[in-house]
């Protein structure tokens, strides 16, 4: 019908399967977050509503959720590789004033 849903209606609002946690960003980057929707503190997989899990770089970023999704792409990143990356994330997100980000 053309209607937009609201970010934060309930069960199926765009902000019901955004994730920020380092744990929960490996499982949405590995492809199972769909089938693990409970554990991800979902009450309802996102499929049903035709959603999808998506992460963002929030208060819990970490060096993790680099490794995890350069190791996903197949890049190769060394120890300082990955702390400039982090940084210039960081440099990136706090420019933007809304979330998600």
């Amino acid at each position: 019908m053309g209607f937009a849903v609201p970010p934060l209606k309930p069960v199926i609002g765009g902000h019901q399967f955004l994730r920020e946690g380092p744990g929960e960003i490996s499982k949405i980057i590995a492809g199972g977050a769909d089938a693990d929707f409970a554990a991800l503190g979902s009450g309802v997989a996102p499929s049903l509503t035709g959603a999808h899990f998506h992460w963002v770089w929030a208060s819990h970023q970490s060096d993790t959720i680099i490794k995890d999704l350069s190791h996903a792409l197949k890049i190769d990143l060394d120890p300082e590789q990955v702390e400039a990356v982090h940084k210039r994330i960081e440099a990136t997100i706090s420019k933007r004033t809304a979330y998600p980000k």
